[in-house]
């Protein structure tokens, strides 16, 4: 009997999505294409099939099997197939579940901590995240405050800046319990390279970046943009993960999609998403500010118009114009872009704390003191033209004439 043919194990089966945040039962059909045990589609499993497949939406069923080994596969690339794979299944849930019990006694070495109400770290992000998901539990507010805070601790997150982090987190325990989200957090903070931003100055350098790109695929877009403010408040984008804009089923599809290819995700869709709503209005100069723009762009993704997977077409297609098509840039060249930006970004807040430095020590010149015998006065001619006449006569001829 070869390994095809014997029969398949309990703990080889894909473990099922479960909504820890809001305690919503999960609906448990799969779709034709899918399976609830290995191979997880029915053709044969590779990259490109993936992709489309994952573009296309993931089972609500099987979104905790496919974002954790997403994101498995992302953090170890140089690992084989089978080591994400393993991570779908049941049998690694026993694992998980240890391991976060171990790193919830060393965060909390008080058993009694964990009784009372956990306060969530801030990571720079919003306070109100919160409001644009469904009816979040008692409980499942407590399960993000402790997988935040042992997240932090474990990491080492220091200043803990990560805006994306909260928002990410709460998107993830709709699908999974607290180790699992756990584990997926502390893989993309250890890679964050690839998912998110973890400091002031790479913050800086991604929305410097989306409006280099911007500017580049669509200048129409970046100017009104431009005009009304949009591009100094980016945060529906690059905090909140699209959950001010989008419908929730929507941003579940992003994140499908985010797991498994990364922060490039949000750039593509940033762009796509401006540019339809763009290409939608009549008159962009009705925009007075950035709050009036993205209430705007909220009325059009939920609008009957707005078709999703028109969004995802345009986020993998074409920009530019028929006469000059341009691609949306590979993966290398967009981590340049953020490399150069966050390179100015920290030269300017290099410059920034040296004023500031030199601005608390330099001393008032109201306050600084004669050296040595030099008396404090000031030092005046006189005015009137016949006593520079009288002061004339006691000069020499060669200063007098000169």
């Amino acid at each position: 009997m070869n390994d095809d043919d014997r029969p398949l194990r309990i703990s080889e089966l894909y473990i099922s999505s479960s909504d820890t945040l809001c305690g919503i039962p999960t609906d448990q059909r799969i779709e034709t294409g899918w399976n609830d045990r290995p191979p997880l589609f029915v053709t044969k499993d590779n990259d490109q099939l993936m992709k489309g497949m994952i573009r296309h939406g993931i089972p609500p069923a099987l979104r905790c099997a496919v974002w954790i080994s997403s994101i498995i596969k992302a953090c170890h690339a140089h690992m084989e197939f089978d080591y994400s794979e393993e991570y779908r299944t049941l049998g690694k849930a026993r694992a998980l579940d240890h391991a976060w019990n171990v790193v919830l006694k060393q965060t909390f070495t008080d058993p009694s901590e964990l009784d009372g109400s956990i306060e969530e770290p801030n990571f720079g992000s919003s306070p109100t995240h919160l409001q644009y998901h469904p009816t979040v539990s008692t409980k499942g507010k407590k399960a993000l405050a402790l997988v935040l805070t042992v997240t932090q601790e474990v990491v080492g997150l220091d200043p803990p800046y990560a805006p994306l982090v909260p928002s990410l987190c709460a998107l993830l325990l709709r699908a999974m319990s607290e180790s699992y989200a756990f584990y997926c957090l502390r893989e993309m903070a250890l890679n964050s390279s690839w998912y998110f931003p973890v400091s002031r100055v790479e913050h800086t350098a991604w929305t410097k970046a989306f409006c280099d790109i911007l500017g580049r695929l669509h200048p129409s877009t970046y100017q009104a943009m431009q005009e009304c403010g949009a591009l100094e408040d980016l945060d529906p984008i690059f905090k909140e993960v699209f959950l001010p804009l989008l419908k929730y089923e929507h941003v579940l599809r992003i994140m499908d999609i985010y797991t498994y290819e990364g922060g490039k995700v949000l750039f593509r869709f940033a762009v796509a998403l401006v540019c339809l709503f763009k290409k939608d209005i009549k008159d962009s100069t009705s925009f007075l500010d950035s709050g009036s723009w993205w209430a705007g762009v909220k009325r059009y993704t939920h609008s009957r118009s707005f078709k999703f997977q028109v969004l995802v077409k345009k986020a993998y297609g074409y920009h530019g114009t028929l006469r000059k098509r341009v691609r949306f840039p590979r993966r290398h060249i967009l981590a340049r872009i953020i490399r150069m930006e966050e390179e100015k970004a920290m030269i300017q807040q290099q410059e920034l704390a040296k004023a500031n430095n030199y601005a608390s020590t330099t001393v008032s010149p109201e306050t600084v003191r004669p050296i040595g015998l030099v008396e404090n006065k000031v030092a005046t001619l006189a005015k009137p033209a016949r006593y520079r006449a009288h002061l004339a006569a006691w000069l020499p001829a060669t200063l007098r004439l000169s």
